[in-house]
């Protein structure tokens, strides 16, 4: 038996008014499908996350794919900014890129794989390891600072 539903039949109004209510569609989904399309290195291979960790002021994010593991410390440094400390395994000097809505951002990493930015706005963001300016190889996933 087929049942026809109808956008004015009330139940399903009342299930869709739920589902709203339980699970909304994120206010910035748009903005965060938009930034995650837009990468700048279309060949560079993403790495998955593994673990997250969060207390009072800072998260850490540990990333792993291609032979690389990446270690990130974000920690709130103002209202609008926050720290990001980070470290490449196995250790090796790179450039690290910081892609946020504001702009690229790029460090070296040292030779022990360290790199650091001071004072980054929050909002969403994606660090990709490069051999050089132009040739980026891994990424992370779109995440927010």
């Amino acid at each position: 038996m087929k049942v026809n539903y109808t956008p004015a039949d009330p139940a399903i109004d009342r299930l869709v008014t739920q589902e709203r209510a339980v699970d909304p569609v994120p206010d910035d989904l748009a903005a965060m499908v938009d930034f995650a399309l837009d990468h700048e290195s279309p060949d560079a291979e993403f790495l998955r996350p593994v673990s997250r960790h969060r207390n009072d002021r800072s998260r850490m994010l540990t990333f792993e794919g291609a032979g690389k593991t990446v270690l990130i410390a974000i920690t709130e440094d103002a209202d609008v900014t926050v720290r990001v400390d980070g470290w490449v395994a196995p250790a090796a000097a790179c450039r690290v890129r910081l892609r946020t809505a504001a702009g690229v951002l790029e460090v070296s990493a040292s030779a022990t794989g360290r790199f650091t930015y001071a004072s980054v706005h929050r909002g969403l963001a994606q660090i990709s390891l490069c051999r050089n300016r132009s040739v980026c190889s891994v990424a992370t996933p779109t995440l927010v600072l």
